[in-house]
């Protein structure tokens, strides 16, 4: 059996999905007294659409927790209305008990947020907040602190020598010169929260080389990396701007405590007690490094 795009597209709108939301409503109803379901949802970007997963969760009376998706709900503009379409598939929103979402300001915001709105309509709203990216905002901030943008270089050096084989085969010759083992420079993605800690450690053991190489070609080093690496106009004031800037990205290595901390918390079988354990952990471990004035 096989059937195109349009066709396909009929069975799973017509028939599959609202069969599907009957089940959940027929779950949620249980034996006349309607159960309490938390909210779920991440704003997801595709192409310039702005879509919204809506899943439920909740327990059945056999103590079951389920989770399931029920509706996808294009927002352009952005606001926090976009909860009500569960009121279109037959849910009211006074069940609500809790809801979890991305810590954006549309739905954790002061001022009209979704949260704000709900919590209106239910004091005792449980909020579920993402930990990792409370972890992950915690980390950008103490890096602008720094007064070198250590992202910002991470990024400009990676595609540097990602876009040419002769620049990579270039920089080899400097590793070989300054006797240091080679190690391929690893790419940073700001949306991956994990990646850069092993970029910055990466970049810290190939320092000498790289840096090396870039004031070896002189004018022929863009701009943009001379400026965000603070390049000495000669070489033989090279060794007090490099110590700077080694200390700093060597105080970038307690990003591996956060990183722990992460990856603890985006484990599929975290649960509640655990996330509480895991951020008290990293609140203990930096309040015991400031104590010590040691980073």
């Amino acid at each position: 059996l096989s059937c195109g795009r349009t066709k396909a597209e009929s069975l799973v709108k017509n028939m599959l999905a609202p069969e599907a939301i009957n089940q959940v409503l027929l779950a949620l109803s249980g034996d006349g007294k309607h159960l309490p379901f938390a909210i779920q949802t991440d704003a997801s970007h595709k192409g310039n659409h702005k879509m919204f997963p809506i899943v439920v969760q909740f327990f059945t009376p056999q103590d079951s927790l389920l989770n399931r998706m029920i509706d996808f709900v294009e927002n352009p503009d952005e606001t926090s209305k976009w909860y009500y379409s569960l009121e279109n598939v037959g849910l009211s929103l006074d069940h609500v008990s809790a809801f979890s979402a991305g810590n954006t300001n549309v739905n954790y915001g002061v001022h009209n947020s979704v949260y704000t709105d709900l919590h209106k309509k239910h004091e005792n709203l449980l909020q579920g907040n993402c930990h990792a990216h409370i972890v992950h905002n915690a980390v950008r901030h103490a890096l602008n602190k720094l007064s070198v943008d250590i992202e910002n270089v991470v990024l400009k050096v990676y595609g540097f020598f990602s876009v040419s084989a002769n620049r990579r085969e270039s920089l080899k010759e400097f590793f070989d010169f300054l006797n240091v083992q080679w190690r391929e420079i690893l790419q940073h993605v700001t949306t991956r929260w994990l990646s850069l800690n092993p970029a910055i450690s990466r970049m810290l053991q190939n320092w000498v080389a790289i840096k090396s190489y870039f004031i070896s070609i002189g004018e022929d080093c863009p701009k943009q990396i001379q400026k965000v690496l603070k390049l000495p106009k000669h070489a033989d004031t090279m060794e007090d701007n490099d110590l700077q800037d080694t200390m700093e990205l060597l105080f970038c290595n307690i990003l591996n405590i956060f990183e722990e901390a992460i990856k603890k918390l985006e484990r599929n079988d975290t649960t509640a007690p655990e996330i509480y354990r895991s951020m008290k952990c990293l609140k203990d471990k930096l309040n015991q490094r400031k104590e010590d004035e040691f980073y």
